[in-house]
């Protein structure tokens, strides 16, 4: 069963259709810095495309809930009101990622998109609705990702960490993601589709993600926690370590805050969010701006 779901979301991922940025015209600020030891960068609208602009504002429908649920596998009562029970089920969706977000004591609180499948679900098979398996809820949340968010790689994303990986420079994430997150790294890297967090290329001991924390950018923890993961296998302290996003504030301003020096990647208008109208960006700003990812090899050359 886990075979086939990996076997269909990857036939899925060799469909997706090519996304590329809309240029944004942002002034690039480039300077040469001989400090940096370490990058980490974001993964939504930095190293991939979101054709919505990021992980958490996708457009999600009825229609692509059905595909998803079909393709994989999951059966329902087909004598209901197909349509107002898709409907149905999205709107309890919803509710039941608000309603997990509310029982968090963070002020950013972040799901697990698993959890929220499995506990909505049991709700639908308790009344008889649904039927399913645990490996049919991994594909229901992936394809249901993919249906309502395309992504693609960013231009020239392999090449840029390839390079950086062979100077040995440690490399590593924090990001909004969810379990299906470190998977489409890893597929656009080298074509494999795995389970697990690890991506290849970057250090899982730097590696930060939102959905295993239960925490969101812009929380400071998630940075905090990076920071002492530095320090404790690098010896790094924040101001060695460039972090690259593509947010003022869910990236910017809470690595500022810890101290990291910054990159603002201002390469995809559907992404780049500069948040001009909160006072705490307009007390931050990024050290460098950069509208292409190799243009980080200028900065730490």
């Amino acid at each position: 069963m886990e075979t086939n779901y990996l076997r269909f979301i990857k036939n899925q991922l060799e469909k997706l259709k090519k996304l590329e940025p809309i240029p944004t015209n942002t002034t690039v600020k480039l300077e040469k810095d001989k400090t940096i030891k370490a990058l980490v960068f974001d993964i939504y609208g930095t190293l991939i495309i979101s054709a919505s602009g990021d992980i958490d504002q996708a457009e999600f429908s009825g229609l692509h809930l059905k595909k998803a649920l079909k393709s994989s596998g999951i059966e329902w009562d087909k004598s209901m009101n197909q349509d107002k029970l898709m409907q149905k089920i999205l709107k309890d969706f919803f509710m039941e990622v608000a309603k997990q977000q509310q029982e968090s004591p963070y002020p950013y609180p972040e799901v697990d998109i698993l959890k929220v499948w499995k506990d909505l679900i049991v709700q639908y098979q308790e009344k008889g609705i649904i039927k399913s398996n645990d490996y049919q809820l991994k594909q229901l949340a992936f394809h249901f990702e993919l249906l309502s968010n395309n992504v693609f790689p960013m231009p020239g994303m392999k090449k840029i960490i390839t390079a950086l990986n062979n100077r040995g420079m440690p490399l590593g994430i924090v990001s909004n993601a969810q379990f299906y997150s470190p998977m489409l790294m890893n597929y656009f890297l080298n074509n494999e589709l795995v389970e697990g967090a690890n991506i290849t290329c970057f250090d899982p001991d730097i590696s930060i993600y939102s959905y295993k924390e239960g925490r969101s950018k812009p929380d400071t923890f998630l940075y905090e926690k990076l920071a002492a993961s530095l320090e404790k296998k690098y010896q790094l302290s924040p101001a060695e370590v460039l972090y690259i996003g593509n947010d003022m504030l869910k990236d910017i301003y809470p690595a500022k805050q810890i101290g990291f020096k910054t990159v603002l990647f201002a390469g995809d208008k559907r992404s780049l969010r500069l948040r001009e109208d909160d006072k705490r960006v307009r007390q931050k700003k990024p050290d460098y701006v950069i509208e292409q990812l190799d243009q980080i090899l200028e900065i730490i050359e």
